[in-house]
């Protein structure tokens, strides 16, 4: 690929037909005008550029095409391109197309086009799970955007890393950064209902890890009613969930499963079996609570085998679910298969927060049957996975809390107070 000045057009073009300078020239203009005009010396008048784009068969658009024109054409190409391999998953040809672009867009100042080069190659970074590469990547695009002005693209940039942030279960700075992303949409003159819901949608998610559950609601609501507007059907059914879930966490169950009922209506098996499947584990969770079993199995049972199906990471959650069910059945061989089963997936996939269900579920068991070296024994795993990271901060007082009743409840008294104690200090520390 070639950037060429008007000069270097024009003698390209004269020698690809043959032609000496005096014949192309004529009588319109002498040599030596004509080569100070190809060697880049002197600029030519509209009324030569005419007169030799008619003379070499060409366009007076092509010759008049800036360099910078030229560089935007072409990374326009290669952007369709890395479409392309990033479907085909050729991280090779991904980077070298990637570099490329950067490099001609660079040079030129063509900062829209490497802000959206950097868009669609951290998408392909996050979804191969490779974080700190998209991390670094969106980064730059905080300077390349906001270089621009580009305030939509500069808060979907800030959208992404609170995504990845939010998966690596940092929700503190997750918040941070769709916060921020809140920030930059609200300069934008241009409306994309689309950002505004992500940005809505996300802060609720992660008010609703962190415990806040009357913010979650918050956003969760407003989430829907702009989804709503959208007439993406699979989104809002995504917003509607979330909303559900809060509505869960505050014991409101009638009300999330109406929410859920509407979301099973918009959106149907085929159109996304994942999101089904959620829906399924939501209400066979409504459907337990309320002690209406037959349908809480059937829910959960539906839900479980989509997962399977897709291979979900998220099946350890319906398995806590089935945990749940075949306990208060009493059907406690099955509820342990089912524990064992979720907490092994979620070490298989690392997901922490699913882990700590887990041994939370695994610690109340153990305490119910009062084998209490059995929940010590979670707990101390629960506490190595939580006493590194702020973010747990809650969740790693109530395990040391638990710990420190158990000790309570069998007279250790030095032990119980160490364990008080750490809670009190975990509390003060953050």
């Amino acid at each position: 690929m070639e950037i060429l000045k008007v000069g270097e057009k024009i003698k390209r073009l004269r020698r690809e037909k043959g032609l000496y300078l005096k014949e192309l020239g004529g009588d319109f203009v002498t040599n030596a005008q004509l080569s100070q005009v190809e060697n880049g010396k002197v600029s030519p008048s509209m009324k030569l550029l005419k007169y030799l784009a008619e003379k070499l068969d060409t366009t007076l658009e092509y010759l008049l095409e800036t360099e910078k024109a030229q560089s935007e054409n072409y990374c326009n190409l290669w952007l369709k391109e890395l479409e392309v391999f990033i479907e085909l998953d050729d991280k090779g040809e991904i980077e070298d197309l990637h570099n490329k672009i950067t490099e001609f867009s660079e040079e030129y100042n063509l900062f829209y086009i490497i802000g959206i080069s950097n868009l669609k190659v951290s998408d392909y970074y996050i979804q191969n799970e490779d974080y700190k590469k998209a991390l670094d990547i969106l980064d730059k695009n905080v300077y390349y955007f906001s270089k621009i002005e580009d305030y939509n693209r500069l808060a979907r940039t800030y959208i992404k890393e609170g995504n990845i942030y939010y998966k690596k279960e940092l929700n503190e700075v997750a918040l941070q950064k769709y916060n921020q992303a809140q920030l930059f949409y609200s300069k934008s003159d241009i409306i994309d209902l689309k950002i505004e819901s992500d940005i809505l949608f996300n802060i609720s998610a992660c008010y609703d890890e962190m415990g806040e559950n009357k913010l979650a609601l918050k956003y969760a609501k407003e989430a829907c009613r702009i989804d709503e507007k959208t007439k993406d059907r699979t989104r809002y059914s995504y917003s509607l969930l979330k909303y559900s879930s809060v509505l869960m966490d505050e014991r409101k169950f009638e009300e999330a499963k109406e929410i859920l009922e509407k979301s099973k209506r918009i959106i149907t098996d085929k159109e996304d079996e994942k999101l089904t499947s959620f829906i399924e584990n939501n209400l066979g969770h409504i459907y337990l609570e309320n002690e209406e079993f037959e349908k809480a199995y059937n829910h959960l049972m539906k839900a479980k085998e989509i997962k399977e199906k897709l291979k979900l990471k998220e099946l350890s959650t319906t398995l806590y679910e089935l945990y749940k069910y075949y306990l208060k059945n009493q059907e406690e061989v099955k509820a342990l298969e089912c524990l064992e089963e979720g907490i092994n997936i979620s070490k298989e996939n690392n997901i922490q927060k699913h882990i700590i269900k887990g041994l939370n579920h695994y610690i109340d068991y153990y305490v119910d049957k009062k084998d209490y070296e059995g929940a010590i024994e979670n707990i101390k795993e629960a506490i190595k996975l939580l006493e590194h990271n702020k973010e747990h901060k809650n969740k790693l007082i109530n395990i040391y809390l638990k710990l420190g009743k158990i000790y309570r409840d069998n007279n250790k008294i030095k032990e119980a107070l160490k364990a008080f104690g750490k809670a009190y200090e975990i509390e003060n520390k953050y």
